[in-house]
């Protein structure tokens, strides 16, 4: 599976946990590992499974870990716990969270005159919106 946001008004938040697989370790496997089954995958090679409590778009927060391994690092919510190797399923499953990377409209403002602010995918912007339903540039008041 593959999600890539390029070119997106979102970005991957750094409030996730960051799900580790490592493979083909030349020294021991990343401190606190879970060997993971996965016969019948072309790569070969024994992997396994770790949980960084913080997730790093530039790689794992654990750097040293993955000298000398083939790694992947996949963002998870960050309360969730890997208790088994199993358990990688569901925590891939129940998805990550997401950030907006800019907002032009000041939310602070919108949401003090009384709106919420929203994203208008129609307009491909944010606008405030008010009471009613209007949508209004910035505030309620205008």
């Amino acid at each position: 599976m593959s999600s890539s946001l390029a070119l997106s008004l979102l970005a991957v938040s750094r409030a996730n946990a960051g799900l580790l697989f490592s493979a083909n370790c030349s020294r021991t496997p990343p401190t606190g590992s879970l060997p993971v089954n996965c016969t019948g995958f072309s790569g070969g090679g024994e992997w396994f499974l770790s949980l960084n409590r913080m997730y790093d778009p530039g790689g794992p927060a654990r750097a040293v870990d993955t000298v000398g391994c083939q790694y992947s690092v996949v963002p998870v919510l960050p309360w969730s716990e890997l208790r088994s190797a199993r358990d990688y399923a569901g925590l891939v499953r129940r998805g990550f969270l997401l950030e907006w990377t800019s907002v032009p409209v000041d939310c602070a403002a919108c949401n003090a005159s009384g709106g919420e602010c929203r994203y208008d995918a129609g307009a491909m912007g944010f606008g405030c919106s008010c009471p009613g339903g209007r949508l209004q540039p910035a505030t309620c008041g205008e």
